[in-house]
């Protein structure tokens, strides 16, 4: 499982990397795209420390997994959450000038990496 996770996400990486500069990946922003893989990363690796048992551990070896599972697993989905928080107030922020029924045009609206990466570093500091 975290093989096959392992490779999805280098895969994914390698693919974000190359078509980096087509328009449907520069309007998803790459950043937060290669987050949410971090993000999954992070989550990945606390598989490993849970399946650890108690033949091949000490328990204090065993404690200390139990532990790092917790928080890899609480920061890999806070980093993936965040994230995606992240973008969905980006797409409400450029869609809210457009309301049913209006008549007028709407403004553009431009969202920089800066405006909503506050909501990646609360989400983290929470």
């Amino acid at each position: 499982m975290v093989g096959i996770n392992y490779l999805l996400i280098l895969v994914s990486s390698i693919l974000l990397f190359i078509h980096r500069k087509k328009k449907i990946i520069l309007l998803a922003q790459p950043f937060f795209l290669a987050l949410i893989l971090l993000g999954s990363a992070v989550d990945t690796t606390s598989i490993i420390f849970m399946s650890r048992d108690s033949r091949n551990y000490t328990r204090r070896e065993l404690d200390n997994g139990c532990a790092a599972f917790v928080w890899l697993l609480t920061l890999g989905q806070m980093l993936t959450t965040a994230t995606l928080v992240a973008k969905i107030y980006r797409v409400k922020r450029v869609t809210s000038q457009m309301r049913p029924g209006a008549t007028n045009i709407a403004k553009k609206t431009k969202v920089t990496t800066k405006d909503v990466a506050g909501f990646i570093v609360g989400g983290l500091l929470i």
